[in-house]
């Protein structure tokens, strides 16, 4: 049994955003949640209004518009087909864009787009693991939205991905996005220190926040395996740890799966 979640639901006759913004007990109940389980409803009364864990509903996140002279207007910021921005987790993003384009998408449906049409991730069980906590973090930020219909469930877009970049990253199909930011930053800069690539992935793009998580790309990178699968065409891996801390450059990513991109990026 998790925590029990508390739900502003509208009652009959209103919409969400009235029964969230002006919680009465003609507009709106309280659903009580836990996990995907409903166990109770409870009314919404003054002191029930002002409990610290009541919370809208995912939806309510959806109710983003702009005032025009025509009226009220979503807004739906999208990035070009093929590119990611900075600082928002890359996969996010791409499942975001599966899901957007799709519509009402299984989870196994958003396993295969990323190992099969987009390939950032080999199709073996430890990928699926990582898509799984990826798919349920997202969930939990109300960015995938969890439904369930005769017995089958799904999942369809929700809160929007925001980001205060403005510039685009080439997203390369084929090929994990971090690891290709990483490797090609250091293919740049043909020798860099550790303390400039940390910078480049914590700052600059911003796609890691952990020391733990660099770790294990630059050890990835070193043995030319990733996720459990070879990602480089020789033994020694795709960069060299000449010092410490300081790298370089060997060999490029080699893909997952069929891809057009070309594989000579020497």
């Amino acid at each position: 049994m998790g925590e029990w979640e508390y739900i502003i639901e509208p009652l009959p006759g209103y919409t969400i955003a009235e029964a969230v913004e002006d919680p009465q007990i003609w507009n709106s109940q309280i659903k009580v949640m836990d996990g995907r389980e409903i166990i109770d409803f409870m009314p919404m009364t003054e002191r029930n209004s002002y409990r610290k864990d009541l919370k809208p509903p995912p939806e309510y996140y959806l109710l983003e518009e702009v005032r025009t002279s025509e009226g009220l207007i979503p807004i739906d910021k999208t990035v070009p087909e093929n590119t990611l921005v900075p600082q928002i987790n890359p996969f996010h993003q791409i499942i975001y864009a599966i899901v957007s384009g799709i519509g009402r998408t299984k989870p196994d449906t958003i396993h295969k787009s990323l190992t099969k049409e987009y390939r950032v991730f080999p199709d073996n069980d430890i990928a699926r693991g990582i898509i799984n906590d990826l798919i349920v973090t997202m969930d939990k930020r109300a960015h995938l939205l969890y439904y369930v219909e005769k017995g089958v469930f799904y999942y369809v877009r929700g809160r929007p991905l925001e980001a205060d970049e403005v510039y685009l990253i080439d997203l390369h199909r084929g090929y994990d996005p971090i690891a290709w930011q990483i490797l090609d930053y250091i293919k740049m800069h043909g020798r860099t220190n550790r303390g400039s690539i940390d910078n480049y992935i914590q700052i600059n793009i911003g796609w890691l926040r952990q020391m733990n998580s660099i770790n294990y790309y630059l050890n990835s990178l070193e043995k030319g395996t990733l996720w459990g699968e070879s990602v480089c065409s020789q033994k020694t891996g795709n960069i060299e740890r000449v010092r410490e801390n300081e790298y370089i450059y060997k060999y490029p990513l080699e893909p997952w799966g069929e891809t057009t991109i070309s594989k000579n990026r020497d």
